[in-house]
């Protein structure tokens, strides 16, 4: 029983993202809106995590397979992008390349505030 309550929370919030995306006047992805949803609902501690992690550990372990239509779609239409295939490469390249430059500085200014904002605790415990 816990799974499937697990289950539904997880789908509920599926559903209200691609809901709220179909109110809005522009075209925005429902299931981004789902994971921007679930992260101010986990950081507000109105969803602990506790309440979606045995679930959400089983989808994240079998994640892989959830790339295996995408796969099969892609080999599926391979005779209509193989005169293009120059370019994926090209653009895959670059945009992975670029992610990879993009991560590392995020990372790295995450670090870089976590420290000041460490500094800043240890100098008031000085100061009292």
């Amino acid at each position: 029983m816990k799974i499937i309550n697990q289950l539904a929370i997880i789908l509920f919030i599926c559903l209200l993202g691609d809901y709220i995306a179909t109110l809005l006047p522009f075209v925005f992805p429902g299931s981004i809106i789902s994971l921007i949803l679930l992260f101010i609902l986990l950081t507000t501690n109105i969803l602990r995590e506790k309440a979606i992690s045995t679930v959400s550990d089983f989808l994240l372990i079998n994640m892989a397979l959830f790339f295996v239509p995408a796969g099969v779609g892609i080999i599926d239409h391979f005779n209509d992008i193989s005169s293009i295939i120059g370019k994926f490469a090209i653009i895959i390249t670059i945009s992975t390349i670029l992610t990879f430059f993009c991560a590392s500085k995020s990372v790295t200014f995450v670090i870089y505030c976590c420290e000041k904002a460490n500094q800043r605790k240890e100098n008031k415990r000085k100061i009292k």
